[in-house]
């Protein structure tokens, strides 16, 4: 179970996805382990640190890519 301030950043990150991208760190990709149908490309994960209430967070962010090679947000983890 996530704290309540660490619940609070993670859903404040989704809106802000594209200016939290301009600053991450490219981690790496690797390929679905066929429990996620959609992601055919894989998945692209990023190192970033964020800013919520004055507190900084540093987590993972993944994306989905999709057949057409298109990236989509799914979930930040390990805050």
């Amino acid at each position: 179970m996530l704290r309540d301030d660490v619940y609070e950043a993670k859903m404040r990150t989704s809106p802000e996805l594209d200016n939290l991208l301009s600053t991450a760190k490219y981690i790496g990709h690797n390929a679905d382990d066929g429990r996620h149908q959609a992601a055919v490309g894989g998945w692209d994960h990023y190192s970033a640190v964020f800013e919520v209430g004055g507190k900084y967070y540093r987590g993972t962010v993944s994306l989905l890519v999709d057949e057409k090679g298109r990236r989509r947000f799914h979930d930040v983890t390990q805050i």
